[in-house]
């Protein structure tokens, strides 16, 4: 009964949506420093890092995390904040296939301690109860079945509420995951045509500016023809 009681006191969701973009390119959106893609809250913050990336182990983390989501509906609920370990890994499906996924599950610590009524910040906690984005390659290149799970404890929410946000939630981070892919495939592309023609036209000697021909007996030179120095 007890465990009934439980189950009964988190909401469930899961959703399956198709990302265009390889493993690799997911992961560096999360991973990569200049970009930490952060979905499902409003801000986050990484507090303590357990297990870092490593060269031998690019696609791993481990660390604790606090996060902040607001209410789409303010006069029904408060904001929400959530203390949580998120572990970041590869792994193999039973068929062979590649996957990383991306895992939550609060916890209690000193570096995350709840915010009393007294504080400036009027949220309430929230506890996940392990929750994940899961991402596998298909048979298809370039394509990923990506798995959103979530499993939230629903004491300080509507009960009405969460079954609406939790359904947008995963159709939302898709596309927003799909258009970052995307931004970051063309920047990507940019960049090698650049370096691709600069290349060549070092080799060619002649000016980035205007194609000109340059002189190919001094390392440096003045185009005569717009100005550029080489």
């Amino acid at each position: 009964m007890e465990a009934k009681d439980a189950a009964a006191n988190y909401l469930t969701a899961l959703d399956k949506h198709v990302i265009h973009g390889s493993l690799d390119e997911v992961a560096d959106l999360f991973l990569n420093e200049d970009k930490q893609l952060v979905l499902d809250f409003s801000e986050s913050r990484e507090l303590i890092v357990l297990q870092p990336t490593t060269k031998r182990r690019p696609l791993e983390r481990t660390s604790l995390r606090w996060s902040l989501l607001h209410s789409p509906y303010r006069h029904l609920a408060k904001d929400q904040d959530f203390c949580y370990l998120e572990t970041i890994k590869p792994y193999r499906t039973e068929d062979g296939r590649r996957g990383w996924a991306k895992c939550m599950h609060s916890i209690k610590h000193p570096a995350c301690p709840e915010f009393t009524d007294a504080s400036s910040i009027k949220v309430n906690r929230g506890e996940l109860f392990y929750c994940g984005i899961f991402f596998e390659e298909t048979n298809e290149v370039g394509v990923l079945d990506a798995t959103f799970y979530y499993n939230l404890k629903r004491d300080k929410v509507p009960p009405v509420l969460l079954p609406v946000v939790l359904k947008s939630r995963g159709k939302r981070n898709s596309e927003l995951l799909n258009h970052y892919v995307k931004t970051a495939q063309t920047i990507l592309y940019s960049k090698k045509q650049m370096l691709t023609m600069a290349l060549q036209l070092q080799a060619d000697k002649c000016c980035g500016a205007c194609s000109n021909q340059l002189s190919m007996w001094r390392p440096k030179d003045k185009c005569l023809f717009c100005g550029s120095v080489h």
